[in-house]
């Protein structure tokens, strides 16, 4: 199993009312809507670091306090 921060986005966008377009779900875009803070992009280590960040907030709101069961953030490749 891995994590996807793009699917993870996805699954939370799709569950809204509202539409959205592919490049909502780039990872500058999602840190964007998280209120996240900018990193130079296309660089290994802050482009890693944004990842893992994203990856807090969007399972931060899954259940907020409490812990959330990895395979409600996994995929299967």
């Amino acid at each position: 199993p891995v994590a996807d921060t793009q699917v993870l986005a996805k699954r939370a966008l799709d569950r809204t009312t509202q539409g959205y377009h592919g490049g909502a779900l780039r990872l500058a875009a999602l840190r964007s809507r998280y209120n996240l803070p900018r990193y130079p992009a296309h660089n290994a280590l802050s482009d890693a670091l944004a990842a893992a960040e994203l990856f807090l907030a969007l399972t931060g709101r899954h259940a907020p306090g409490h812990k959330v069961p990895l395979r409600r953030v996994t995929v299967r490749i």
